[in-house]
C-alpha cells in the first residue's frame, strides 16, 4: 500500500509543478516522488518473484502496521529534503 501512496504524492505534485510551472521546485519534488516510487516498485517485484504473495499488501510487518502510514512516513524525509532545498535557494 506504501506504494500507492508514494505514486500518489508522486502524481500529484506533479500536477502542481505543471500548474505553477517551475515555481517552488516542485519539479524536483514530483522526481524524487517517482524515484521513490521506481525503487519501491522493484522492491516489491523482487519480493513478490521470489516469495510469491500479494504484490500489494495492505499491513506490514514492522512497527508501522498500516501500508498508507509507511507511505506517509517515508514522504517526510522527501519533503524535509525539497524544503531544505527551497531554502537553500533562496
Amino acid at each position: 500500500m506504501w506504494l500507492v501512496t508514494i505514486a500518489l504524492l508522486a502524481t500529484i505534485s506533479t500536477l502542481f509543478a505543471l500548474i505553477l510551472r517551475g515555481r517552488y521546485a516542485l519539479g524536483t519534488l514530483s522526481l524524487m516522488f517517482w524515484g521513490a516510487t521506481l525503487m519501491i516498485f522493484i522492491d516489491h517485484l523482487i519480493g513478490w518473484w521470489q516469495e510469491g504473495g500479494s504484490f500489494l499488501e495492505v499491513e506490514t510487518e514492522g512497527w508501522v502496521s498500516s501500508g498508507a502510514v509507511l507511505g506517509l512516513l517515508m514522504a517526510i524525509p522527501v519533503i524535509i529534503l525539497w524544503a531544505v532545498l527551497l531554502f537553500l535557494r533562496k
